[in-house]
C-alpha cells in the first residue's frame, strides 16, 4: 500500500530511456520544435486537465505548507487552480527534483500501480522560467516571483495549471487521458528536501472546434 491507501504492485522493470528523453528535451527543445511536434502528434485535439487532492507531503520533513487550494473551470472545461502556500525557510538554489508517479484505473482510485520515478540532479533554477515546459503556466503565475534565491514567506498562484500537452510532446505513448495520475513532486534545496507536494491529475482529450 502507498501513502494514499492505494494498492501498489511490485514495479515492472522500465528502461531509463524515458527519463533521458525528458532531460534532453528540457535542455535542447525550442518553442518552434515544440509547436511542430504538437501539431504533428495531436491534430485537432486539446488535453484538458483536472486536479484534486492537492496537498503538501506529510510523510517527510520539508518547507512547504499549502494553506489553501481551490479550482475553477474555464470556457474550455479546464480546471485552473488558485493556491496559497508558505515556505517556512529559504534556499539559495534548487539542486534537483524527482517525480514519483502512479497510475490508476479511471473511476477506481484503489486500482493503482507504480508507474515510474523520474529524477534529475541538475540546476533547476535555470529551467524554472523556460517556456513550453510542463510547469510553465504554474511558475509564471506565482506572486511574488518564484526564483532563486527562493525566500521564505507566503506565495499566491492564480489561474495556475500544468501543461500536459508539453508532457505528451516530451514523451509519447503515455496515454495520459486513459488513467488517473497520482504524482509526488520533490525539489531539493541547500539542506536537502525543500519542497514536497502531492496531487492527482485526470486528463480529458477534447476536439478543438474550427472557426471559419
Amino acid at each position: 500500500m502507498d501513502g494514499g491507501g492505494h494498492r501498489v504492485p511490485s514495479p515492472p522493470p522500465r528502461p531509463a530511456l524515458a527519463a533521458t528523453a525528458v532531460l534532453l528535451w528540457f535542455t535542447l527543445a525550442t518553442p518552434a520544435t515544440a509547436i511542430a511536434a504538437s501539431r504533428a502528434s495531436h491534430g485537432k485535439t486539446h488535453l484538458v486537465p483536472r486536479f484534486y487532492d492537492f496537498h503538501h507531503c506529510v510523510d517527510r520533513p520539508h518547507s512547504l505548507v499549502v494553506k489553501n487550494f481551490t479550482m475553477q473551470l474555464d470556457r474550455m472545461g479546464s480546471e485552473h487552480c488558485d493556491v496559497h502556500f508558505e515556505l517556512t525557510s529559504s534556499s539559495n538554489r534548487l539542486t534537483g527534483f524527482r517525480l514519483k508517479i502512479h497510475r490508476c484505473v479511471l473511476g477506481k482510485p484503489s486500482d493503482c500501480e507504480y508507474f515510474n520515478t523520474w529524477a534529475w540532479n541538475m540546476p533547476v533554477c535555470k529551467l524554472m522560467y523556460s517556456d513550453n515546459m510542463v510547469w510553465t503556466p504554474l511558475v509564471h503565475n506565482l506572486d511574488p516571483v518564484f526564483k532563486c534565491p527562493i525566500l521564505s514567506g507566503d506565495y499566491f498562484g492564480r489561474n495556475t495549471t500544468l501543461d500536459f500537452e508539453a508532457l505528451e510532446r516530451m514523451i509519447g505513448g503515455l496515454n495520459l487521458d486513459k488513467y488517473a495520475w497520482p504524482v509526488k513532486v520533490m525539489l531539493d534545496g541547500d539542506q536537502g528536501l525543500f519542497i514536497c507536494f502531492d496531487f492527482i491529475a485526470e486528463v480529458r482529450r477534447v476536439k478543438v472546434r474550427e472557426h471559419r
